[in-house]
């Protein structure tokens, strides 16, 4: 039997660290639970993003993100950081750079 989800996030752009792939998401108890091609995951809920950039654990990590009821009405074409060309067209540019955030202990440190 497959695995249900509480919601499935359908046939969008998933950027994820290692690119940006077409597929599905599942989402169980406000967390993506799972990932998969475009169409092969079922949920009680099921948005269309087709079309649609999805960043799936955004929100998770931190508990929050600014993009909350934010509908996007046009896309990205480029991301620089410091002046680096990290991202065009919907392809990560050379290695990744940085590191991972810290967010627990970032609040802890200005507490």
């Amino acid at each position: 039997m497959a695995e249900q989800f509480d919601l499935v996030i359908q046939s969008g752009s998933l950027v994820m660290l290692g690119g940006i792939a077409e597929g599905d998401v599942g989402v169980r108890d406000g967390q993506s639970r799972g990932f998969g091609a475009p169409g092969s995951l079922s949920g009680g809920e099921v948005i269309d993003a087709k079309g649609l950039h999805v960043l799936p654990g955004v929100a998770s990590k931190a508990g929050w993100t600014p993009y909350a009821g934010f509908k996007p009405s046009a896309k990205p074409v480029a991301t620089i950081i410091r002046g680096n060309s990290v991202m065009r067209d919907g392809a990560l540019q050379g290695d990744p750079l940085g590191q991972p955030m810290k967010f627990h202990d970032t609040m802890l440190a200005g507490a």
